[in-house]
């Protein structure tokens, strides 16, 4: 708890924060003017073209900020009048202009930019060849211009600094003009070629920044066609070879909450067949699960050399299309139609969602009478308190609050305390397992990966888990020293709180956002007062509560899908590069070493899904349909994780290998058998060590797959299996 002696004059969250028309929900990009190197704009003043570069400079600028602006997906910030603007925010910072007026300049309260774009012309070249030809009506005027220019355009993460992108832009554009003898001309018709340098100057710009930025993405997939939301005009071209990510699940900064974007699976390939006004469509060459709000990047050096250019899917989307909502971030798709292939690991990072926190103090719509989706929802929440100056007994507090706000015919929640209860009951080992600490549980445990937290709030019946973080209360003090205004100090007070609202089957982010409360108090040497936090909680319950109704009463909301019913998986487990060789027994009663290799695998394998224990491979598994993290756990293979999107009737192959030491132990167990050539007689010796493999293979919980051995007999077991069991 903080304690401070403030003075008697309050200043509410109204008035010192933003109006609710100046927050944007849209991510936010800042461009910097389009600048030259200083070699280049000396080498241009010296040829006498420094004009002609300025102009295609400041005219490149202005267009691809409005090329930008068109496509609707970014706020763009100002920043060239920033001087004039802080100058205004100075004055209305001194603390003499009435706050509560609603046209007051806010101080600190300029839109950020999550994203910035700089683009430096590094090359730059006007030529001019000029000729005279004598003709029938003089000498004519031949001259041929063109303009050479080179940039490299690069965006930042304005939060890490992390440079997202670094594009080369190249240029290369040419036109002629002639003036017959004896005709003037006045200007230059060759200054036509400026302005279309500008304007695809500034288009191939624009097309890097929104291919990052905002990637394409699947808005219709039907028998293997794949329509996408690139169009006319953005860099698309038939024969064109995308590569199909799944956006998978939003990275969270343990330590400051900020989300670090997302992962993105790779699911396959396509070729573009065709380019329309408003969409493009292509053609699926390899597909591991594609479904609608898929990411597609093009791949500029084609496909691998491990994807077939003529393969061919029919897959379709397994679910309708969602109607966007500009607050929320992007959510997972629906999970596709099964394809009988498992999906590549590998996953990258992508640029974070857009994301727009809530803030106080501003006119906000209140919670919906009358929703347009009825369906009930039951949400699991789960409050925590990760900022270190605030009391953990105000968890709690916080809770009651939003629970109160939330509570409505439409919301149904399930308290921290029975979340605890769950996660305590479903991990007693393992990742998921609580440490003693009442503040690092098994929930924070569980809530580290989001999969786990989907899966407890299937467990215990819910549709969806909401998650409410406090985060950080700051204290800003200023000190106003001062002959004309006396001396006093104002003390400002931030509450962040972060919410999020997961889909109980998909695992997608339905909602998110963040809550903030802010309050002032001036300080005299006459009167005093103590900070209580529990208005900024209250505060920031009411905008989490307001907030996640508004996301649930969302008519194009697809309603959640915690509930859906289990399909049955075939899991089956290979060991990689291991077998033994078939030993028969003739009629004599020797025992010979066949032609035939049994590969190994290992059973009894414990398979967790999303961090809980579901059943054991090889064998047919009950899981929610949706994307899943699975991890195959054995005594003697190294641990193996699998990301897979979940459809009826999937079967997974999944290659395993042996630890070191099992593998060293085994080594040494078979050794004896390279010595052998198929149709060799086991002496004693040799016959002994077989039957000790054969021990350690059924203590070790290894067996072997004579699934592809024809020459046994029906029903007959292997010498192995005799031995083993």
């Amino acid at each position: 708890m903080i304690k401070s002696l403030l003075c008697p004059a309050a200043i509410t969250a109204a008035a010192l924060l933003t109006p609710a028309q100046a927050i944007a929900e849209k991510p936010r990009l800042a461009i910097q003017d389009i600048t030259a190197t200083p070699a280049v704009m000396n080498n241009a003043v010296s040829q006498g073209q420094a004009n002609v570069l300025q102009q295609i400079l400041q005219g490149a600028d202005t267009q691809l900020m409005d090329t930008i602006n068109r496509t609707k997906r970014f706020d763009i910030v100002a920043r060239s009048k920033i001087k004039a603007i802080l100058k205004e925010q100075e004055i209305a910072d001194s603390g003499d202009v009435n706050p509560a007026d609603p046209q007051t300049a806010r101080a600190f309260m300029m839109a950020g930019a999550k994203y910035v774009a700089t683009v430096t012309v590094d090359n730059y070249q006007d030529i001019v060849e000029k000729m005279v030809i004598q003709g029938g009506f003089g000498a004519e005027e031949h001259e041929r211009r063109t303009i050479q220019l080179q940039a490299v355009l690069q965006i930042f993460d304005t939060t890490t600094a992390v440079m997202l992108e670094s594009a080369s832009i190249t240029l290369s554009e040419s036109d002629t003009n002639s003036i017959m003898g004896g005709a003037r001309e006045t200007g230059n018709a060759t200054n036509a070629l400026i302005g279309g340098m500008t304007k695809t100057f500034a288009a191939k710009a624009a097309n890097v920044i929104m291919n990052r930025l905002a990637p394409a993405k699947i808005i219709g997939y039907t028998m293997g066609n794949i329509t996408f939301n690139r169009a006319e005009g953005t860099g698309v071209e038939v024969g064109q070879y995308w590569q199909v990510f799944h956006p998978g699940e939003e990275m969270i900064d343990p330590d400051t909450g900020e989300s670090l974007g997302s992962e993105e699976i790779p699911l396959g390939w396509a070729r573009v067949t065709s380019v329309h006004p408003k969409f493009s469509k292509a053609r699926c060459v390899e597909d591991f699960g594609m479904d609608r709000g898929n990411i597609m990047r093009e791949s500029p050096n084609g496909l691998p050399s491990n994807v077939d250019p003529n393969g061919s899917c029919s897959g379709s989307a397994s679910s309708p299309p969602a109607r966007p909502s500009a607050p929320a971030r992007p959510s997972a798709p629906a999970p596709p139609v099964s394809r009988p292939s498992s999906p590549p690991p590998a996953a990258t990072p992508s640029a974070p969602p857009a994301s727009a926190p809530s803030y106080p103090g501003t006119a906000r719509p209140s919670a919906p009478t009358a929703a347009a989706n009825t369906t009930p929802v039951k949400l699991a929440m789960f409050v925590r308190d990760v900022a270190p100056n605030v009391d953990d007994q105000k968890v709690s507090v916080l809770e009651s609050y939003i629970t109160s706000w939330l509570t409505n015919n439409q919301i149904q929640v399930i308290n921290r305390a029975e979340l605890l209860n769950a996660v305590s009951g479903l991990a007693n080992d393992g990742a998921n397992a609580g440490t003693g600490d009442p503040m690092n549980t098994y929930a924070e445990r569980m809530l580290s990966d989001q999969s786990s937290a989907v899966a407890l709030a299937r467990n215990m019946g819910a549709d969806g888990l909401i998650v409410a973080t406090i985060q950080s209360l700051q204290e800003d003090r200023r000190q106003i020293r001062d002959p004309q205004r006396g001396n006093y100090d104002n003390i400002f007070y931030t509450l962040d709180v972060g919410w999020n609202v997961l889909d109980g089957g998909t695992g997608a982010s339905v909602a998110s956002g963040i809550a903030q409360d802010r309050q002032g108090i001036r300080q005299t040497e006459t009167q005093t007062r103590t900070f209580n936090v529990d208005p900024l909680l209250r505060t920031c319950a009411q905008q989490v509560g307001e907030a996640v109704q508004r996301a649930m009463a969302r008519p194009e909301r697809r309603p959640m899908t915690a509930q859906a019913a289990d399909v049955g998986v075939m899991i089956g487990i290979t060991m990689e590069d291991m077998s033994v060789p078939e030993i028969t027994k003739n009629a004599d009663g020797e025992y010979i070493i066949g032609s035939s290799q049994y590969p190994m695998q290992p059973v009894t394998c414990n398979v967790m899904v999303d961090g809980m224990l579901v059943g054991s491979a090889p064998g047919t598994l009950d899981i929610a349909p949706g994307p899943h993290r699975i991890k195959i756990e054995h005594p003697k293979i190294v641990t193996t994780e699998k990301f897979m999107v979940v459809k009826p009737g999937m079967t997974l192959t999944i290659p395993v290998v042996m630890t070191r030491e099992a593998r060293q132990e085994w080594m040494e167990k078979t050794a004896f058998f390279e010595s052998l050539k198929d149709g060799a007689v086991l002496r004693e010796a040799e016959l002994e060590k077989a039957k000790g493999l054969a021990t350690f293979m059924r203590n070790s919980k290894i067996n072997f797959d004579t699934s592809n051995v024809t020459t046994l007999g029906l029903g007959t077991p292997t010498v192995w299996h005799q031995w083993i069991d």
